[in-house]
């Protein structure tokens, strides 16, 4: 039972995060001139992606999640190179990746340190 809470609530949590990225996405296209809103796809798939990465970081699979995250993060970047959008979306976009980047950052640390726990352990036995 604990576990089909926990999944419901990662399910809930990824969810309210990938409705507030794509109001995001649907403000930027609303406000875009007629030609980059074809442009949109690759924001939406790195909303996508960024979402996925945060349900394996909940449960866990911090490997994987730090491979989506940088490729999310990728993209987020990218997009605010090439489009202008207002000042508001393309802060808030800052501020996005700078959460994910710290995200980045921990995993990396995380999974260093598990890997040197895991060195230690083989040496002990």
């Amino acid at each position: 039972m604990s576990q089909e809470i926990s999944e419901n609530q990662v399910e809930n949590k990824s969810a309210t995060n990938e409705n507030a990225a794509n109001e995001l996405v649907q403000s930027e296209q609303n406000s875009a001139p007629q030609n980059q809103e074809d442009n949109f796809d690759n924001l939406q798939k790195a909303v996508q992606i960024l979402a996925q990465a945060k349900q394996l970081d909940e449960i866990q699979r911090y490997d994987k999640a730090l491979s989506l995250y940088r490729q999310g993060v990728d993209m987020l970047l990218e997009e605010m190179i090439v489009r202008q959008g207002t000042e508001q979306s393309r802060s808030y976009l800052r501020d996005k990746c700078n959460d994910f980047m710290n995200r980045i950052d921990q995993l990396k640390v995380m999974l260093q340190n598990q890997k040197t726990e895991d060195k230690e352990n083989e040496a002990k036995s």
